[in-house]
């Protein structure tokens, strides 16, 4: 009897045995996983963490640094800066670039001379408080250039940004004056400074401008340059749609007088008057003789 309940006293230790040995080698397995899933993470963090950029902002405001303003994302050429938004930014004291804004109050009402970069410290020499015009829509391959004009040359202030032209230069050839189209369908890039989409071409009275830029070839940009010499430019305005070559390129001031001759010739006769079967010309002037007026077949 004593024997039988030894042997079983026995079996209940072994079992309580085997069960401890189970829950150790159980939490031990579990250790273990804890352990590779934490040193995995770890080594994921620190991957991560070479590839993921820089702060935009990494100097925390403190002591050392001042408050300084950048654009959130880039700012072209031009661009009215009061609606643009600004980023504070921290910059160390000793590092501060020259001119750099310090009160948003100063960006108020200017324009970017320049493009300006996201996050980049604004200086006051990239300011101006006057709109900035961008460079001039000059056609590929071509020039541009300005004329001086007054109110005759620059057709009296009709002239503006888009127009077409042609250049005049009135001159002494040999000593016979001279009018020449050296330029011929030329578009007006500015008038006096001013491109399109600006103020001053409303329906008011005309602007009179004393200059003009003008969208031409480089050899007619040449022929501008040395007839700006040589005497007087003007402009002659076309119509908007008139893209057609002159015919008449030259007047000189002997042509004009001969034409004056001819007209003056023709009206010294006031007609043909026939008396006893005869013709003759009649003179407009008072006491001039008549002239027989001699049939070809008579010669």
């Amino acid at each position: 009897m004593n024997k039988i309940f030894n042997n079983s006293g026995f079996r209940r230790r072994s079992e309580r045995e085997r069960l401890f040995f189970f829950l150790a080698a159980g939490l031990a397995f579990s250790l273990l996983i804890i352990s590779l899933v934490v040193l995995n993470f770890r080594t994921e963090a620190v991957a991560n963490s070479a590839i993921l950029p820089t702060p935009q902002n990494p100097i925390p405001k403190s002591l050392g640094t001042v408050t300084l303003y950048a654009p959130e994302r880039q700012i072209v050429q031009g661009t009215n800066l009061t609606e643009v938004k600004f980023k504070e930014v921290y910059w160390p004291h000793d590092q501060v670039p020259e001119g750099a804004v310090r009160d948003i109050a100063e960006l108020k009402n200017t324009f970017a001379v320049e493009t300006l970069r996201a996050l980049v410290p604004i200086q006051r020499g990239m300011l101006s408080a006057e709109p900035i015009q961008a460079s001039l829509p000059v056609t590929s391959g071509n020039r541009a250039i300005a004329i001086q004009l007054d109110a005759y040359s620059g057709v009296e202030g009709h002239v503006r940004p888009g127009s077409r032209v042609d250049l005049t230069l009135t001159y002494y050839d040999q000593g016979d004056l001279t009018t020449k189209v050296i330029v011929q369908n030329a578009r007006v890039l500015s008038y006096g400074g001013m491109v399109e989409n600006q103020q001053g071409f409303g329906d008011g009275p005309r602007r009179i401008m004393s200059s003009a830029t003008l969208d031409v070839s480089p050899e007619d940009a040449l022929t501008i340059l040395t007839s700006k010499k040589l005497g007087t430019l003007s402009m002659i305005l076309r119509a908007t749609d008139d893209t057609s070559a002159t015919k008449v390129t030259e007047i000189t001031e002997n042509k004009l007088n001969q034409g004056r001759a001819k007209k003056a010739e023709k009206s010294a006769n006031c007609g043909v008057a026939r008396v006893g079967g005869v013709e003759y010309v009649m003179p407009c002037g008072a006491g001039s003789p008549m002239t027989k007026l001699v049939a070809d077949e008579d010669q």
